[in-house]
């Protein structure tokens, strides 16, 4: 059964002071502006918007986070986000997540049957990743792939959300080629919400990430593959974009 957090009255009564005093001042701000305005002035209205929408999400994240016990729902609850890879991993195959963090998906692909190994460059992310999850499929390393490669091979090698936080991703793809023949992809769009496509219009911060070196189109994901000797197999578009890239002899870089 759901809990229903019980919130004492006059804590109810303050929040709503609070909305509505946050709401008075938002609308003030905007007939300050009028409706006729330059346009630059609506748009560094909207950049203080973006930091006031940062500092809400902020906020809920970390709610988010202890609520379930430092398993952030983004990755322990949201289970459609991550529903391309498992269906294209098997039982008993073996399995390789590179820059692989501490998502829920590695243990879901454990208790599916796959033998995962799951590496990071970054020690601390390999310890959160041990703390958080166990499986007897499941084995986490401290791992630069592209010095350090994995002796044994793989079935699948799967790249989530990882090579956008790069600043030149080819030769990490192309190094992955000596771990698994399968390459699983997924970056963030560059246009997977009306607000990002508009802050990017009005010349403002607009990527999910501050991160981010880039974000994707279709073919800026497909381009990268190929150009790191992979042969794309299936390309998906939607809150991510997921690819499936396949290699061997007569690719350029075999």
């Amino acid at each position: 059964m759901k809990t229903q957090a019980v919130l004492p009255e006059i804590d109810r009564d303050i929040d709503a002071n609070v909305i509505a005093t946050v709401q008075k001042l938002l609308d003030s701000r905007r007939r300050a502006i009028g409706k006729a305005a330059p346009r630059a002035q609506y748009a560094a209205e909207i950049a203080f918007c973006q930091k006031l929408d940062a500092a809400v999400q902020h906020h809920l994240n970390q709610l988010a986070a202890r609520a379930y016990g430092g398993k952030h729902p983004k990755h322990w609850l949201w289970k459609s986000h991550k529903q391309f890879i498992m269906d294209r991993v098997e039982a008993g195959q073996r399995v390789l997540d590179v820059g692989c963090g501490c998502s829920a998906y590695l243990l879901w692909m454990a208790e599916k049957g796959c033998e995962v190994t799951g590496c990071d460059s970054n020690p601390k992310r390999i310890d959160e990743a041990r703390a958080t999850m166990a499986h007897a499929n499941l084995v986490f390393e401290v791992r630069d792939v592209v010095n350090e490669p994995p002796a044994m091979p793989f079935d699948v090698v799967i790249c989530s959300h990882v090579i956008e936080h790069i600043d030149d991703p080819v030769p990490l793809l192309r190094a992955l080629k000596r771990n698994g023949k399968k390459l699983i992809v997924a970056v963030p769009p560059h246009d997977s919400r009306w607000q990002k496509v508009m802050y990017r219009d009005l010349g403002l911060p607009w990527k999910d990430d501050e991160d981010h070196r880039r974000e994707y189109t279709p073919d800026l994901l497909r381009q990268q593959l190929d150009d790191a000797g992979w042969r794309v197999t299936e390309m998906h578009a939607g809150i991510d974009i997921k690819a499936v890239a396949v290699h061997g002899a007569g690719k350029k870089g075999d």
